[in-house]
């Protein structure tokens, strides 16, 4: 064993033959350097966040009296859509909602609220989402919800993207307006899930969101990556 290393731990992730503890110094360094790569590079990823788009007011403050109904029993979908600024593509980490939701009183039973992200057709969401996930709503009244994605959906600079709420029940919650109030975002709204979105931009008052996201990629001269590769050579 290399001077000043210890032996991996018996539960380990990367767990190795006994008789190979003391003397694949090589590839155990490797794998434990891979390991704090990874994690480091998730570090960075939620350090490196940035805000792409936010309209809440001061405070993460919203309307508590107006709003947008969800779901519901016609199936209601509303959707805002941002453009992405110029630069580099992003990766979709979060987006943030307030909402006013009373599933069957304070008590539940609770149900879920769908949050999708949808690539633009002909100045409305696409049929078919680039992503969505369902999130657990468990408070009543108005309350804000960070929705988190997959972290794999990258967004391209320069086009348009639609985020669309949805409900999983026949409930229906209520996605509350920004203050102070403004008509400025491109807004849409569908139906059931046939795909037939119509624009409503500048009919409705735009709802508060708060969209996050983080570089997508990893930096080609970036130097724990070119030590990585060098392990390889």
């Amino acid at each position: 064993m290399v001077a000043g290393e210890r032996p991996l731990p018996e539960d380990s992730a990367f767990p190795i033959p006994a008789t190979a503890r003391t003397t694949n110094t090589k590839g155990q360094t490797m794998r434990t350097l891979l390991t704090v790569l990874a994690i480091t590079a998730l570090t960075v990823a939620a350090a490196n966040a940035d805000v792409l788009f936010d309209n809440f007011g001061p405070g993460d403050t919203f309307s508590t009296t107006s709003g947008h109904t969800i779901g519901g029993f016609i199936d209601q979908h509303k959707a805002v859509g941002l453009t992405i600024p110029a630069g580099e593509p992003v990766v979709l980490n979060s987006v943030t909602v307030p909402v006013f939701q009373n599933y069957g009183g304070a008590g539940g039973p609770w149900g879920f609220i769908r949050a999708y992200v949808y690539p633009d057709e002909f100045g409305v969401p696409s049929r078919y989402p680039l992503e969505f996930v369902a999130h657990p709503s468990t408070q009543a009244g108005n309350v804000v919800i960070t929705i988190p994605f997959s972290g794999t959906t990258i967004l391209e600079p320069g086009a348009t993207y639609w985020f669309a709420l949805n409900n999983a029940t026949t409930e229906e919650f209520f996605w509350r307006n920004s203050t102070p109030s403004a008509r400025t975002l491109p807004f849409a709204m569908m139906f059931g899930d046939d795909g037939a979105w119509s624009d409503m931009t500048g009919v409705y008052n735009d709802p508060a969101i708060r969209v996050e996201v983080s570089p997508a990629g990893v930096p080609a001269d970036d130097s724990s990556w070119s030590s990585v590769k060098a392990l390889f050579r």
